[in-house]
């Protein structure tokens, strides 16, 4: 895969950590950059997940999509029990 080059400017004592911490993992300036972008990314791709769950969530809320504390506190007391009662489901 075709890699580009990705530059931004940090305070010098930042960058002498960051480096300190990569030559601690084996890791050349360049393939902890590397690391680093990979693991923003799966961090905001998870916000994005987390967001777009959130207003799902909400849409169903909206459209009277619930159950009540009581009818889930049923369900989930009856777990492990003889008489585990089936999920409420909308």
């Amino acid at each position: 895969m075709p890699s580009k080059i990705v530059r931004g400017r940090v305070p010098e004592d930042l960058r002498k950590e960051f480096l300190a911490f990569a030559a601690k993992q084996g890791l050349t300036e360049s393939a902890a950059v590397q690391y680093l972008v990979k693991g923003y990314v799966a961090h905001m791709r998870k916000i994005q997940q987390r967001n777009e769950e959130t207003l799902e969530a909400l849409a169903d809320v909206e459209a009277g999509l619930t159950f009540s504390a009581d009818t889930v506190l049923d369900w989930v007391s009856s777990w492990g029990t003889t008489d585990e009662k089936k999920a409420p489901i909308a």
